[in-house]
């Protein structure tokens, strides 16, 4: 395996949440969920502020978005609305989701008062896929909704994540587990259809992706070629002492300098859990220069902790990410045996002689600097 790997920590809801990695056994079978994700493409739509004659409405404050034009907000769903105009008598109204097998469910077709909120949405999209499939607890469907300001009017960009909670060979070989493949809005005036992929994973970009996620709602990608189930099971017979760490925001609730500054400043928890159950913890505090514009933190690490905390399924990685952000972190570690883990000595020496090479690398490429996000 390379001698780096990275991953990508994707969270699409409105909440703070704490993410546990790398552990193996039962209680980390608990934390994450292999699945299968089908990522709709982005579909771009005028949105009324209160109610009006498009699809969607917004009902949340436009203070940040009236101020800076152009720039887009990832908003809560729970403040992104339908157009009551879309639900049943009124003239081609129309809320349906169609599956593969070519059945159809009308959702929340006549409801206006409350108005239903794009939560509401996909909840109510869960509740009837699971009836139709006659199973519980396997689909997770988030909408993730940016709204900007153009300086004319309001525009709203919403992708489907919907994360299947099943094997993709269970899928394929389910006849009554029939995916989601379209998602239908229509008012008299406006029509949506967004098409979500339905044939597996055959590397094109309109198909399955495999997906990890945390029971909290954590979206996990593997970025460097191997997924995170691939990743969790090589600390098995080659457990990883990382060397650093690269943590780069990729994306805030309004993909401003200020919230990527916010999300760097995260503490980073490790925590090592021995054969007798006892716990030791250790919490890498990031800093970063507030009068540089940094939006990558480059070479973090251990320090003399790094031999403690090996990546072997018994070190937990906590890392907590700010409402709609998403993380890359990139490891550089050194690969071991069981065997070099059981001499400490040993550990240490390969640990030090990786760092003089870190250091050697980081003074001849030019890589140690600040990165800086041009604001235009």
């Amino acid at each position: 395996m390379k001698d780096l790997f990275g991953i990508e920590l994707d969270n699409p809801t409105a909440n703070n949440v704490v993410v546990n990695l790398f552990q193996l056994g039962a209680n980390a079978s608990s934390e994450i969920v292999n699945g299968v994700l089908a990522e709709s493409e982005t579909e771009t739509y005028q949105i009324s502020i209160g109610t009006g004659s498009f699809i969607f409405y917004f009902n949340g404050d436009t203070t940040d978005i009236d101020n800076n034009p152009n720039t887009l907000f990832n908003v809560s769903a729970s403040n992104v609305f339908l157009e009551n105009s879309t639900a049943t008598p009124s003239p081609s109204a129309l809320r349906q989701i169609d599956y593969s097998d070519g059945a159809t469910n009308l959702v929340l077709r006549t409801q206006t008062i409350p108005p239903v909120s794009l939560s509401d949405w996909t909840n109510a999209m869960e509740s009837l896929f699971e009836t139709k499939v006659g199973e519980s607890d396997c689909i997770s469907i988030n909408a993730i909704p940016l709204i900007q300001y153009n300086g004319l009017s309001y525009l709203i960009s919403i992708k489907y994540d919907i994360n299947y909670l099943r094997s993709e060979s269970y899928i394929l070989n389910t006849p009554t587990f029939t995916p989601i493949q379209n998602i239908r809005l229509n008012n008299s005036t406006f029509t949506s259809t967004i098409t979500l992929p339905i044939n597996g994973f055959s590397g094109l970009p309109n198909n399955w992706n495999s997906s990890f996620s945390t029971i909290n709602g954590i979206l996990v990608r593997g970025t460097t070629g191997d997924n995170y189930g691939e990743i969790l099971r090589s600390q098995v017979g080659n457990p990883m002492a990382i060397n650093s760490m690269r943590i780069t925001p990729l994306a805030s609730s309004n993909y401003d300098l200020s919230s990527r500054i916010s999300q760097l400043l995260q503490p980073i928890k490790f925590t090592r859990v021995d054969s007798n159950g006892l716990s030791d913890s250790y919490v890498l505090s990031p800093t970063v220069d507030l009068y540089q514009a940094m939006t990558t933190l480059d070479y973090l690490n251990l320090g003399t902790k790094t031999d403690d905390f090996p990546l072997d399924g018994n070190t937990i990685f906590s890392y907590e990410l700010l409402p709609f952000a998403k993380v890359n972190i990139q490891f550089d570690f050194v690969e071991m045996s069981n065997f070099i883990f059981a001499n400490r000595k040993l550990i240490e020496e390969v640990v030090r002689l990786n760092k003089e090479k870190n250091k050697r690398v980081k003074y001849l490429s030019g890589i140690s600097r600040e990165y800086k996000l041009e604001i235009k």
